[in-house]
């Protein structure tokens, strides 16, 4: 059987099976949160002529459509990159999900 549910959201589940794999990895609350690194984060939302122009990959984390789309966002999350090393430290990550119910 499955431990956690998703859809159900039980806290104690999910507080049981954190613990377990931070016991079998031997790891410490101190070295679970140091995996963690917080990306700033800006929402907005930008009015356009027709939504339905706007396509997404399946989990929408890629515009699949206009075909220029992602390119533009691909280079706007690097201009906020400021290390040398893009493969440890990844760049922002932008994306697009145009609204079921108006032009934004």
């Amino acid at each position: 059987p499955r431990l956690v549910n998703q859809a159900v959201g039980d806290a104690l589940s999910d507080l049981f099976l954190v613990d377990a794999i931070l016991y079998i990895r031997g790891w410490s609350l101190r070295d679970w949160n140091g995996l963690y690194e917080d990306m700033p984060s800006r929402q907005c939302k930008v009015k356009v002529k027709d939504r339905t122009l706007i396509q997404t990959n399946d989990n929408e984390t890629r515009a699949t459509s206009p075909p220029l789309l992602q390119q533009a966002l691909d280079s706007a999350a690097m201009s906020t990159f400021s290390g040398t090393d893009h493969k440890r430290s990844p760049p922002a990550r932008t994306f697009v999900r145009p609204s079921g119910t108006e032009n934004v």
